[in-house]
């Protein structure tokens, strides 16, 4: 059975909906609505959205550190799309008193992902559109899973050097790798990312590293395992480009314990 998950469809006043104007709060949930059909509906973005390419002209109505009210009832947005672990409950609760719908959005397996792109669409009436992104996923799953050598192999994924801080199983990523046979070998206690000590990480079982090719921070590698670098943007965001980021580590994983 599906997880339930946070999303609230439309609230209260949701007759046949034409959400002709819709915003986001995180640069996951502007992807999402671009890729459920909705890209020409959106009037405005957080800050960081940068796919599309069309979100980098749209005005920014804020991020997890506060939203821009003023913008927001200058733009009056008729659907907001935003990330439930990435919203202050101030703002999460002026919104909902002046009434605009609302759309949670925190995908952690690739049903969810899926399930989320339906429901977008249907708010957004742009099914078909949202069909072929579906599908596109539906396939990249496919792939992924032909990259599984029956051999499993452990990754340490850190996302911070000071304080050093990992991503746990929790998170639609290690989901997504988990179809190559990558492993997360870090308990992260049900949350989707901790601060670790040095010596917890270096008690773990791993064969690799890996971090975002940005990263501003030299990786902890007490055990001087191999290190791999991936785009943060795609697969830091709980979108279907996750998928083409996890098959491009998944590929380099497998090419390199040939």
């Amino acid at each position: 059975m599906l997880r339930v998950i946070s999303v609230v469809l439309l609230l209260v006043s949701m007759q046949p909906v034409h959400a002709l104007r819709v915003a986001t709060l995180s640069p996951h949930a502007t992807e999402l609505v671009w890729f459920a059909g909705g890209g020409d509906q959106l009037v405005g973005v957080s800050a960081f959205s940068d796919f599309p390419e069309i979100a980098t002209n749209l005005p920014s109505i804020g991020d997890a550190s506060g939203i821009d009210r003023e913008r927001i009832i200058s733009l009056d947005p008729e659907l907001i799309v935003y990330w439930s672990n990435g919203i202050r409950p101030s703002d999460l609760a002026w919104l909902r008193e002046r009434g605009i719908a609302l759309f949670a959005s925190n995908p952690v397996t690739i049903d969810e992902l899926v399930y989320e792109l339906h429901r977008l669409a249907e708010l957004l009436q742009t099914e078909e559109s949202a069909r072929k992104s579906i599908e596109t996923i539906r396939k990249k799953k496919k792939q992924l899973q032909a990259l599984d050598t029956g051999v499993p192999v452990h990754m340490i994924h850190q996302l911070w050097g000071k304080p050093l801080i990992v991503l746990g199983k929790q998170d639609l990523l290690p989901h997504t790798l988990r179809l190559c046979g990558i492993e997360n070998p870090i308990d992260t206690d049900g949350h989707p990312s901790a601060a670790v000590s040095r010596e917890y990480l270096h008690a773990v079982r791993a064969d690799i590293i890996l971090i975002a090719e940005e990263a501003p921070f030299k990786p902890f590698n007490p055990h001087d395992l191999p290190l791999l670098r991936g785009d943060g943007n795609s697969m830091h965001r709980a979108t279907p480009r996750l998928l083409d980021a996890a098959f491009g580590i998944c590929r380099k994983v497998r090419n390199s314990r040939k």
